[in-house]
C-alpha cells in the first residue's frame, strides 16, 4: 500500500439558512359592521349629489329659452379650421368621421353617453385636436403620473391599442370659443343666483363638498375644466358639470365648442354634427380615402352617427 493516500474530495455542501420566518401582513381590517355601514354612507352620497343635481336642472328648467338666446348671442360665427385631428379605435377605421364612439362609456367631456338615458339622453360629440399628439392623449386620456414618472405624451406612446388618425379640415356655422370666456356673460348673469335648499347644504357640508354654485366666468371654467370630471359618470351615474354645459350648448343648436386640452394646451374641438346647417357646415378629411371609407365628408344631409 502506497504511504501517500489520495485526497479526499468532498462535495460542495449549499450555504446553511436559517429556516424562513412566515410574516403575515395586515392589509385591511373591517368588521360586518363596517360594510353596512359603509354601504350606508354611499346611499347618502348618491343621494345627495342626486338632490343637487335635480335640484340645479329644475332651475335651469325655468330659464332654459333665456340659457339658449345667451349661448347663442356668446357663439362665434363662423369657425373654420385646417388640419385638424381625428382619432379613433382602429375599429372606426373605415368611418372615422363617424361619433358612435361618444356614447359609450358614459361619453366624453362635453357630451352625455350611456349613463342613465331615463334622466340624461344621450347626445354624440366628434372630437378634434390641433396636432397628432394632442388627439392622442386626449384619446387614451393619459395621466402624467403612475409608472416610472412618464409623461403623458410617453404614456400615450405605450398604449398598445391599434388607432387610425386623419386629418380634417371644415366649418362651422356657430361654436361657443372658451378661449373668449368673457363672452359668456350673460350666460353667467342668469346661473349666477341658483341656489339649493338649507337642508341640502347642510348634508353636503356633512360629506365636506365645498363647491359652489358657479357665479363668475372663472368658476364656470374651473368646472369646465375639472380633471376628475368622469368621476361622477362613474360612481354616481351624473353627467359631470362639463356635460352638462354640453348639453346646454348642444339644446341651443350650437354646432361646437372650442376648448383647450388639459395635456398640451393645444385647441380642441367638441362638434355636434346633429346641429349642422347646410350647406355651411362639414367636416373633412382632406387626404385620399383607402378603398372602404364609408365617408370622407361629414355634413347636414350625412349626420346621423354610425370612434368618439
Amino acid at each position: 500500500m502506497s504511504k501517500f493516500r489520495r485526497p479526499w474530495h468532498h462535495k460542495p455542501q449549499p450555504p446553511h439558512h436559517p429556516p424562513l420566518k412566515k410574516v403575515t401582513y395586515n392589509l385591511d381590517r373591517f368588521t360586518l359592521e363596517d360594510i353596512k355601514q359603509g354601504k350606508e354612507r354611499q346611499k347618502v352620497f348618491s343621494r345627495t349629489y342626486w338632490d343637487r343635481d335635480s335640484e340645479y336642472a329644475y332651475q335651469r328648467s325655468l330659464i332654459k329659452d333665456e340659457i339658449k338666446v345667451a349661448l347663442v348671442a356668446a357663439a362665434i360665427k363662423p369657425f373654420t379650421f385646417t388640419k385638424f385631428q381625428r382619432a379613433v379605435k382602429y375599429k372606426w377605421s373605415l368611418d372615422p368621421l363617424s361619433s358612435e364612439g361618444s356614447l359609450r362609456d358614459g361619453g366624453g367631456r362635453f357630451n352625455i353617453g350611456d349613463i342613465d338615458q331615463a334622466r340624461f339622453p344621450t347626445f354624440p360629440a366628434l372630437y378634434l385636436a390641433q396636432d397628432k399628439d394632442t388627439a392622442m392623449q386626449e384619446m387614451f386620456q393619459c395621466e402624467p403620473t403612475g409608472k416610472e414618472n412618464l409623461t403623458s405624451h410617453e404614456l400615450a406612446l405605450t398604449n398598445s391599442n391599434s388607432i387610425t388618425i386623419v386629418s380634417v379640415y371644415g366649418s362651422l356655422e356657430t361654436i361657443i370659443d372658451l378661449y373668449e370666456p368673457e363672452r359668456l356673460q350673460g350666460f353667467i348673469d342668469l346661473i349666477k343666483d341658483f341656489d339649493t335648499s338649507a337642508a341640502l347644504k347642510t348634508e353636503l357640508k356633512k360629506l365636506g363638498d365645498r363647491s359652489n354654485q358657479v357665479k363668475t366666468i372663472e368658476e364656470l371654467l374651473s368646472a369646465i375644466y375639472e380633471p376628475h370630471w368622469r368621476s361622477m359618470a362613474m360612481h354616481l351615474d351624473l353627467p359631470g358639470a362639463c356635460q352638462v354645459f354640453g348639453q346646454l350648448v348642444e339644446d341651443a343648436g350650437i354646432e361646437g365648442i372650442r376648448y383647450k386640452s388639459k395635456f398640451t394646451g393645444k385647441s380642441c374641438l367638441a362638434i355636434f354634427p346633429q346641429n349642422f346647417v347646410e350647406p355651411d357646415s362639414f367636416v373633412e378629411i382632406m387626404d385620399q380615402c383607402p378603398q372602404g371609407v364609408k365617408r370622407r365628408r361629414l355634413s347636414a344631409e350625412k349626420k346621423k352617427p354610425s370612434g368618439g
